[in-house]
């Protein structure tokens, strides 16, 4: 009788996980250190992509306006059944990657990298993160040059109920999920009870794994 009481008074004062606040503090971000550290350690240094060069800077000036308010290449000829005026490039499907494709003397290219060029008067040296994970928004406010590891950051897609980049909803808890891509891997760095607190743990991953600038913090 005494050891059934001692057991339920136990329970009572040890509440469940499931009950137990989730909060981004220090527990929390030194936990987030070790999870990257980790993965970090496990990613294999992959060869930077290469790019066939774009054409040359006149000829896409020739051919195209970009507006880099919009992200939109505007036609300066027509061409192609195109008229003078009408917006240049095609969205894949999501399923396909997402990015716009311009045709220029009959050759693919990325529209991203051919508005980088026009704006800033050169190829980019390497890959282009689209900031806000929109890989057809094309304003040059979104868009930056990363290595494959910075760009990998993006690769967890915005969730619609939460338009922050590695920060979604758990429909079984209602509690907000934060995790970060890092190699081929996605690293869950915790489940927390409020936004605020998951997009710290976010910020704080990012800092550690891509040394980016912005360590997560809870006011």
């Amino acid at each position: 009788m005494t050891s059934h009481t001692t057991s339920k008074r136990g329970a009572a004062q040890s509440p469940s996980k499931s009950r137990r606040r989730r909060i981004f503090d220090e527990a929390a971000r030194q936990a987030i250190v070790l999870k990257c550290a980790a993965a970090a350690m496990k990613v294999r240094p992959s060869p930077t992509p290469t790019y066939k060069p774009l054409p040359s800077l006149e000829r896409l000036q020739e051919l195209f306006e970009y507006r880099p308010d919009t992200g939109k290449l505007i036609n300066r000829i027509a061409r192609g059944g195109l008229k003078v005026g009408d917006v240049a490039g095609l969205k894949s499907p999501d399923r396909f990657g997402g990015y716009v494709t311009v045709y220029v003397d009959c050759q693919p290219y990325r529209g991203h990298r051919i508005c980088f060029k026009i704006h800033h008067g050169r190829d980019p040296d390497g890959q282009i993160d689209h900031i806000n994970g929109d890989r057809a928004d094309n304003r040059i406010a979104n868009l930056r040059e990363v290595t494959p590891l910075q760009n990998a950051r993006n690769r967890h897609a915005v969730s619609g109920k939460v338009p922050v980049i590695g920060v979604s909803i758990c429909s079984r808890s209602n509690r907000y999920i934060a995790d970060i891509g890092i190699g081929n891997k996605i690293i869950r760095l915790g489940e927390f009870d409020n936004l605020q607190c998951a997009v710290a743990a976010r910020r704080h991953a990012e800092h550690v794994a891509f040394d980016l600038p912005g360590k997560g913090r809870v006011g």
